[in-house]
């Protein structure tokens, strides 16, 4: 798995029966972009499954529970994962977008302790 980097020029969020958070480089056509989720509830098939964390979706690369650190600043938002022995580090420049306080606010819901913010 190799690093990635990019700049996003839309994002989504929503709650529904989770949390979701995600960014990319166009709203039609594409070719990067992150999504990530978390259930408000994990069920024990969750659990056995190891399925009772955060989800995170890089294009079409998809694990749970591999978030080992995320950093939030004004104009990028920096994901590094742990993957098998791999580490990779996603960047979204988010300097085309700006961010209320209700995408930042399931971020820390998805995310946790492993989201730092700095000003």
């Amino acid at each position: 798995m190799s690093n990635l980097t990019f700049k996003a020029k839309v994002f989504h969020f929503s709650k529904e029966d989770f949390f979701i958070v995600g960014f990319a480089d166009d709203e039609y056509e594409y070719q990067n972009y992150i999504i990530m989720q978390k259930a408000f509830n994990f069920d024990e098939q969750d659990i056995s499954l190891g399925m009772d964390g955060e989800y995170i979706e890089v294009n079409g690369d998809s694990s749970y529970k591999v978030c080992t650190k995320a950093t939030l600043k004004n104009y990028s938002f920096s994901i590094e994962c742990k993957v098998k022995d791999s580490t990779r580090i996603i960047e979204v420049l988010i300097d085309e977008i700006t961010l209320d306080k209700l995408i930042i606010d399931y971020l820390c819901e998805i995310l946790g302790e492993k989201l730092v913010i700095l000003e």
